[in-house]
């Protein structure tokens, strides 16, 4: 049963998490069942939720909610709370405290160090999974009315890019800030003293090893889902939305030309083939071997083979195919070669 609404916590539909897991799942805490889940930088979108027993259409969940990093204030009254019940211990048992807090502090400091190490190497990924992400929006422009699935996937993505710099962006933001320092040793250098702000040290650095492990597991969660995103729809968009070079368009480089170049009575038709001439010229420049192909109504499958052998041989460019859908030719195709300087 845990498998499955853990496997429903990954999948943004028909989805179950834990509020004070920050929209993670954990067995034993209160759930909230959602519709559907979005991911909006740091915050999270709930639309048409369950939470103990209570129908409700939606709810904005905050990272800055589960307030990771207590106040300065908190931090001093835990403090004199600790001083008052050292008053109760010998020298030996608050030098026993001391030397246990300050142990504890260093683990929290290379624990600090480490999740710091994971973050710096998370922001280097992130940009060159940007780049990723960059490259896919070329291959998706320009935009085309068949491809609203690959954009819709596409930007997807992008919401879990945008969350993951945000939780970098507040992974940076976490610092030292809640310390005891030398000089507040020049009043009092006794044991409790001592005992008392190695108490400060440690509970604050346990805040801050807190709330950097929980950015840094966000960080990776949200990097993964966009990468999972992202190479599938790269594959997608390489096998169905881009064309290989050299294989012919149907519609780009061809033009409808509708005349008859001979009479039903057998004679030449001047203007007709003064018009189909004027057509042949269009679009060629007075420079490098030009190809003209013109082809009856019934020469299609001929005709795009010919088309991309000539493209392939000379470029896309330099081809152009016009068709003759009333013309008698069946299925014949006549090239028209121009080169540099003549038509």
């Amino acid at each position: 049963m845990n498998f499955l609404l853990a496997l429903l916590n990954q999948i943004p539909v028909i989805h179950v998490s834990c509020d004070d897991a920050y929209g993670a799942y954990r067995p034993g805490l209160p759930r909230r069942y959602s519709m559907l889940v979005l991911v909006c930088g740091s915050a999270k979108f709930y639309l048409f939720t369950i939470y103990n027993r209570r129908l409700g259409l939606f709810r904005l969940l905050r990272f800055s909610e589960l307030n990771l990093l207590e106040p300065q204030k908190t931090i001093d009254k835990l403090t004199a709370d600790y001083r008052d019940t050292t008053e109760y211990l010998t020298d030996e048992q608050v030098n026993l405290q001391y030397e246990f807090l300050k142990e504890r502090f260093n683990n929290n400091e290379d624990a600090k160090s480490s999740l710091e190490t994971r973050l710096a190497s998370h922001i280097t990924s992130y940009f060159a999974l940007t780049g990723f992400y960059g490259y896919i929006l070329t291959m998706l422009l320009p935009p085309s009315p068949g491809a609203w699935l690959a954009w819709f996937v596409f930007g997807c993505g992008c919401l879990f890019m945008i969350a993951c710099g945000a939780f970098i962006w507040s992974g940076l933001q976490v610092k030292g800030v809640v310390r005891s320092t030398f000089k507040d040793l020049a009043a009092d250098i006794s044991s409790r003293t001592q005992a008392a702000l190695a108490y400060t040290n440690w509970y604050a650095s346990r805040q801050e090893v807190r709330a950097l492990a929980s950015q840094v597991k966000n960080v990776e969660m949200n990097m993964i889902l966009a990468l999972c995103i992202a190479v599938p729809l790269w594959i997608a968009v390489q096998f169905i939305m881009s064309r290989p070079e050299g294989v012919p368009r149907d519609t780009d480089d061809r033009s409808t030309m509708m005349t008859e170049v001979v009479n039903p009575d057998g004679t030449f038709a001047t203007k007709n083939v003064a018009a189909l001439l004027a057509t042949l010229g269009k679009g060629f420049s007075s420079g490098g071997e030009k190809f003209v192909m013109v082809s009856g109504q019934q020469a299609n499958l001929n005709r795009d083979r010919i088309a991309g052998i000539l493209k392939l041989s000379s470029g896309e460019d330099n081809v152009r195919d016009i068709r003759l859908p009333q013309s008698g030719w069946g299925d014949a195709s006549v090239i028209v070669k121009s080169g540099k300087g003549t038509q």
